[in-house]
């Protein structure tokens, strides 16, 4: 998800945060640093007062975007097989709690 926000132009840490919706900034933070870690973003600081931080893809970040393309469209087209799927596991399984057990 933030591979295909920062397609667009490098953002700042709470514009990402907003438009990914609920999440902790702990996870938040983690992704943000494990992408870094694996070099698909980069963190650049901007100086002077106010000093703000922004992510961007590098290079290997960019060559995900195909991929993530065809993720999102086969997502789009196994749509209503993925609900009908959920939809029979929920039927499956409305006898039993949240642990399984009954």
């Amino acid at each position: 998800m933030v591979i295909s926000l920062l397609a667009q132009e490098p953002m700042r840490y709470s514009t990402i945060r907003a438009q990914i919706g609920p999440v902790t900034a702990k996870v938040l933070t983690a992704a943000l640093r494990d992408l870094q870690r694996d070099g698909f973003v980069d963190r650049t600081e901007q100086p002077g007062p106010p000093r703000s931080v922004h992510y961007g893809l590098t290079g290997l970040g960019r060559t995900l975007l195909p991929a993530i393309a065809l993720a999102v469209e086969w997502a789009h087209d196994h749509l209503g097989a993925m609900l009908d799927a959920q939809e029979a596991y929920d039927r499956k399984h409305a006898r039993q709690g949240p642990t399984g057990l009954r």
